[in-house]
Parts: C-alpha cells; structure tokens; sequence
C-alpha cells in the first residue's frame, strides 16, 4: 500500500493563509473598475437657418429623450464639416451640399451616409437668392459678365455661381466668384467691392428690408438647374454607426422626429433658429421656409441626375455612388 503524503502547518500560519485567500477571491470577484464613460455624439455644423433640424432636436431634448448625450460643434463652412467628418472628428454632419457630400464619397468611398434631404422649390422652399445694390446698372444675369459677384466661403457657392452662370451659356471665367465670410457679404456689396451677391438666408431678407438692396433673381439654384433641387443633407459617419450602433439609431431617430416636426408646423422652429442662429425672429418669419425630408429609395434617380449635372459644369469629375450613400 502506497504512503499518504500529508502536510502540516503552524495555526497561526494557517490563520495568515486563510485571510490571504480570502483577499484573493475579494478582489477577484469584487467590484469592476469603473467602464470609461461614452463620449458625447459630436453634431458639427455652420450656424446657417437651413440646419433647423438640429436645432430642434437641441432645444427640443430629442437627444435626450433618447437617453444620448450630444456636443454641438460649430464650424466655419461645410467644407470643414465634411473634413471633420472623414477624420472622425464629428460623427455627424448638418448639413453639407451635395456637391461636397459626392466628392467626399469619391474620395473616400462608403464612408457617408445620407439621412435627411433639404431640397429646394423656386415657389416656396429655397435658401439663396442673387442681389445687387438698389441703384445697380444689372438687370439680368447675363449683366454678371465681367463682373465680381460674392458668395459664401467654401467651395459649393462658388461652384454653384459657374452652374448658374453655364446654364445661360456664359463661361466660369466670364465673372469672378468672390468667397468671403458672411459677416462681410453686405459691407462689401455696399462698398462697391462686389457687383453682386449670391445670398444665403438671413443675409438676403435682412439685406432686401434695409431698402438698399434689390432682387436680382431668387432661388436661382430650383430655378436654373433643377426643381427640385436637392441641396443639402444630414450626414452620418458609417465608422461611428459600426462602432456605436445603439447611438447611431438614437441620433438619427431624433433628428428624424425634428424634421417631422418641421414638416408638421414650420413656424414651430423660429424660436429654436433664433437662438442657434442670433438672428431675430421676426427675420427669421420672412424668411422662405426650408424643406426637410428623409432620404429613401426614390431619391437615388434625382441625385444621380443633379452628380451628372455638377459632372457637365465641372463641379465633380465624375458621379459616385448614389446607392451607397442613400442605403441604411
């Protein structure tokens, strides 16, 4: 019969053994170290009154009904917005052009998604309009030949500005496009250091009530390539919806819920606009009302044929996408 090999040890020793154990299994099924908490969903946007989405579902609490924290991020143009949003700066984008939102998909394809559409009408539904000093000799566009006309900063105005200009057969360097921030738009106008300005809403309504400006044309963009026109959209990250979908749903479910309330009582977001925008509320009731609508399926053929459209007037070099873009 085999011996029995046993082992003994002093109690106190024993004593000390056992309260060493019990350490160990404290700490190893104690309390976690506390989980790093979530980063808010970073929204950037130029403080323009076409984002009223956004500002809805900020002053609203959408986001917050979504049990989602959410940081704001100004930004100077949507060009900026677009770049911070391909280096994962922001997770989504309110609400870049479509010219910018193709190049960016043919730079780095399937990285954008589209959420919402803002697309404009030259009766009711658009964003900018063409002005020149009261006392101006320009009656028509064809008057912009040899002459500088001022714009938003970035490149969609400007790109838009030869679209115009090539839809009545005159040539992007038959005018000189003249970018500047917006807070110089007027000053320069009146200064004579433009001829004319494509304006953005508020800039044309306030500029048309001070008397020393009129209407050269409104909604050129509906009226002189498409109306339709589909001009902007709410953009998300398809980096940011793989790594945090249940944020990602929240995010776009809120901003969703913002345009249906839009849709439903136009008037509703003058307030929110004001506060976003610091512009007064009674400009902001003069103001064209904005169109707001999510992107589905039947947006495809239109956004193909305004990417074939920007190809022609050399706004892209070639089409993207749109599927891609459009698809959950």
């Amino acid at each position: 019969m085999k011996d029995e090999v046993t082992f003994s040890m002093p109690a106190q020793q024993g004593r000390y053994f056992s309260f060493f154990i019990l350490l160990l299994l404290l700490g190893c099924g104690g309390s976690e170290a506390p989980s790093e908490k979530p980063r808010p969903v970073r929204i950037g946007y130029p403080p323009l009154v076409a984002n009223a989405p956004l500002y809805v579902a900020m002053e609203s609490d959408l986001f917050g009904a979504e049990g989602l924290m959410v940081e704001a991020v100004k930004v100077p143009s949507s060009n900026d917005s677009i770049e911070a949003l391909l280096r994962g700066d922001i997770d989504i984008a309110v609400a870049p052009p479509f010219n910018l939102i193709f190049a960016a998909e043919l730079r780095a394809p399937g990285r954008l998604r589209v959420l919402t559409v803002n697309d404009e009408t030259d009766t009711a539904f658009y964003f900018e309009s063409l002005i020149v000093p009261t006392a101006s000799p320009i009656k028509e566009l064809a008057d912009l030949r040899g002459k500088r006309v001022g714009c938003f900063p970035g490149s969609f105005a400007a790109g838009m500005l030869r679209a115009i200009m090539a839809s009545i057969g005159i040539g992007g360097d038959a005018f000189t496009p003249a970018p500047m921030d917006v807070s110089l738009h007027i000053p320069s106008l009146e200064a004579g250091q433009i001829d004319a300005l494509l304006a953005y809403e508020p800039t044309a309504t306030i500029a048309l009530r001070s008397g020393k400006f009129r209407l050269l044309e409104a909604a050129p963009f509906p009226r002189r390539i498409m109306d339709p026109f589909p001009n902007s959209a709410i953009t998300m990250s398809r980096e940011f919806a793989r790594n945090r979908p249940e944020d990602a749903a929240k995010a776009e479910r809120a901003l969703l819920a913002a345009v249906d309330a839009i849709t439903r009582n136009p008037e509703s977001c003058e307030e929110a606009i004001a506060k976003w925008t610091s512009v007064d509320r009674s400009i902001i009731h003069g103001i064209p009302q904005q169109r707001f609508r999510r992107a589905t399926p039947d947006l495809v053929e239109p956004l193909q044929e305004i990417a074939k459209l920007y190809c022609v007037w050399g706004v892209l070099d070639s089409p993207p996408d749109i599927y891609a873009l459009i698809k959950p």
